[in-house]
């Protein structure tokens, strides 16, 4: 079937057919356009839906939204796929359920991993650096679920693996070396995120809160700059992001606590204003990380979505610090 149009301005065509779209999307693709990519393919599955090419034009739809940081499309695109072939190649649906839980732990929803990967498939083949990822991923999901040390143990696990085949063989795993550093970090600041202020009566217990989060949280600056120096650029992005992003946790949840319950009303306001002042000192230092990362883009190779979320966090933070109050 032949598609007569006016020019697509999209494409530059004025006719074409499935083929023909499928390969205007593999280039596109090719020359790192993923504008294009994402719309041609989109366009080939919506227009040519029995297509014998969906399955992949579905698979590059999902790689071409990933590249542009729109990570939920890429979702959608990754589980339509998974069901198009969930009942053929076992080796397909398995490479989709760990793309799938790997663009899931992006958007946080944790609870939606275990059952993409532990879905019921007669495929086991598995090389050993996928075994690393399916781990890995697995371990975030528990770990969001409450299961820090389980999580924390099965990270380096796979962390020694990699190690010993890396000694073994020689060869170097740098997206699995990276990706397990990234992911232990955001399982820090999982478990930071658990700790709660629930009254700040306590003294001795809201110490230490204040000290078991700020380890966690410091644990996990360690652990994300260890995934930025592999220099993987599908981690690095991610990486730089959440380092950037600690500061911000912390302040915010400083800020979420209660207030001392024997305050009154113009005793609360200023405790307010006194800890928002007095926290402004971690905005300043996630300016500060944000300001270096954009610094190192170029040298770290950060793909341009990850640049305009961290310039986007980065104008939020100013703004926020030009907003403080002022404590009489």
């Amino acid at each position: 079937m032949v598609i007569r149009i006016k020019e697509d301005p999209q494409t530059g065509l004025d006719n074409y057919d499935g083929d023909q779209l499928f390969a205007l999307g593999l280039k596109a693709f090719g020359d790192e356009d993923y504008d294009v990519s994402a719309y041609v393919f989109g366009h080939m599955i919506d227009v040519f839906p029995e297509h014998e090419n969906r399955a992949p034009a579905t698979w590059n739809a999902g790689l071409a939204h990933e590249q542009l940081g729109q990570i939920e499309e890429a979702a959608r695109r990754f589980s339509n796929y998974l069901g198009l072939v969930a009942e053929g190649d076992g080796a397909e649906a398995a490479q989709a359920r760990l793309r799938l839980a790997t663009v899931l732990q992006r958007l946080e929803r944790y609870d939606e991993i275990l059952p993409v990967l532990d879905a019921p498939s007669a495929f086991t083949d598995y090389e050993d650096y996928e075994l690393w990822e399916l781990r890995s991923l697995r371990a975030i999901a528990k770990g969001a679920a409450g299961k820090f040390d389980w999580a924390e143990s099965e990270l380096n696990r796979v962390r020694m693996g990699i190690r010993q085949a890396t000694r073994r063989s020689g060869d170097r795993f740098p997206y699995q070396s990276a990706m397990v550093w990234y992911l232990a970090g955001i399982l820090d600041r999982l478990h930071a995120r658990s700790i709660v202020f629930e009254s700040v009566d306590d003294l001795e217990l809201l110490d230490q809160q204040l000290g078991e989060k700020a380890e966690l949280l410091m644990m996990a600056r360690q652990r994300l700059k260890r995934a930025i120096e592999h220099g993987e650029p599908s981690w690095t992005g991610a990486s730089a992001f959440a380092l950037g992003s600690v500061y911000r946790d912390f302040r915010e949840d400083l800020l979420a606590a209660p207030p001392p319950t024997d305050l009154d009303e113009e005793q609360r306001v200023v405790y307010e204003r006194v800890l928002r002042e007095r926290s402004e000192e971690f905005l300043a230092a996630a300016i500060k990380d944000y300001e270096a990362i954009l610094e190192a883009a170029p040298r770290w190779r950060l793909e341009r979505p990850w640049v305009a979320a961290i310039e986007e966090a980065l104008a939020a933070c100013r703004e926020g610090l030009a907003e403080a109050p002022t404590v009489p």
